[in-house]
């Protein structure tokens, strides 16, 4: 309605939505002012919900919102979709929307917060994730990894940097109970111009996700930090970032197996991958996926669709 009345005085170019819910709107918008729409999707939204119990989300509601999500712009006929991936691209193409409309344009960071700078090894084995901490990042994956991880290298240190949700008291809980005397922190909020500094006091990055629709869409953040800085990773094999760092030695895609994933953790902690790979992968980084690079695209898109 905000749009609409702004409307009758100032003749919009275009709409770009930003987001699953703001692009209902969109939808809307297109056929009543008749300009062209793009969408720009940040991740599948509902569909980080599959790892939700069914209590919190019954399944048969859960199906109809994931399907209404990917239907949207097929459903409004939007003029280009950027996505945060491909893997997400290549759902919105399943369900019969132009393939030649969709635009991936993955997901940035800020290069100057997060340069590559020397890290030397520390002192002491340290596992590093930082983030939210919803209830997708810690599930049955990363309690059973980190179990592991503790009771075969009682000196490895876990740092969680971010606030100390439900999620991180309930991992903390079940961890303690089998290994009493992990070392855990968390550190509470740290402002985003400090993280850097704080991941560089580890030797591995952990992305210990539960398979959903919504992780395996997601372009992580937190994968392209650890990159950037230089920081070896161990990550479950989610698609959206599988298909952008697949093939780089220093980032390793282990399995959606707690015990798996632990022992991919010693092994890099124990044998990490040669440094000037990751120096190679943080430079690779900086050039594509630099904030700059990637708003870049979305406005050339944007352009292009008003020309």
């Amino acid at each position: 309605r905000l749009v609409r009345r702004i409307a009758r005085d100032i003749s919009f170019d275009a709409i770009l939505s930003q987001h699953a819910i703001s692009a209902v709107a969109a939808g809307k918008l297109k056929a009543d002012l008749g300009v062209p729409v793009v969408m720009n999707f940040l991740d599948f939204l509902t569909g980080f919900m599959e790892s939700w119990p069914a209590w919190a989300m019954p399944r048969f509601v859960l199906r109809r919102l994931m399907a209404y999500e990917l239907s949207l712009p097929k459903r409004h006929d939007a003029d280009a979709v950027l996505t945060v991936s491909d893997e997400l691209s290549r759902r919105f193409a399943q369900t019969g929307y132009d393939r030649s409309r969709l635009h991936p344009i993955h997901y940035g960071y800020d290069a100057k917060l997060f340069p590559l700078t020397p890290h030397p090894s520390p002192l002491t084995p340290a596992v590093v994730m930082h983030g939210s901490f919803d209830t997708h990042h810690l599930g049955p994956i990363a309690i059973r990894a980190i179990t592991n991880i503790a009771l075969a290298k009682p000196e490895t240190h876990f740092l969680f940097i971010g606030r100390e949700t439900d999620a991180v008291k309930k991992l903390a809980k079940r961890v303690f109970a089998a290994a009493p005397l992990a070392k855990l922190e968390c550190t509470g909020f740290v402002p985003y111009g400090e993280v850097a500094q704080r991941l560089g006091q580890a030797g591995v990055g952990i992305i210990p996700y539960e398979s959903s629709s919504g992780t395996h869409c997601a372009f992580v953040a937190k994968l392209v930090e650890y990159a950037a800085l230089g920081l070896p990773v161990v990550s479950t094999p989610l698609a959206g970032v599988k298909s952008f760092f697949g093939d780089e030695p220093s980032v390793r895609f282990s399995a959606f197996d707690g015990d798996q994933f632990a022992n991919d953790v010693i092994d890099l902690l124990d044998n990490p991958p040669p440094r000037a790979e990751s120096e190679r992968l943080a430079r690779r980084v900086a050039a594509e996926l630099d904030w700059p690079v990637i708003c870049a695209k979305a406005v050339d898109r944007l352009e292009a669709i008003v020309s």
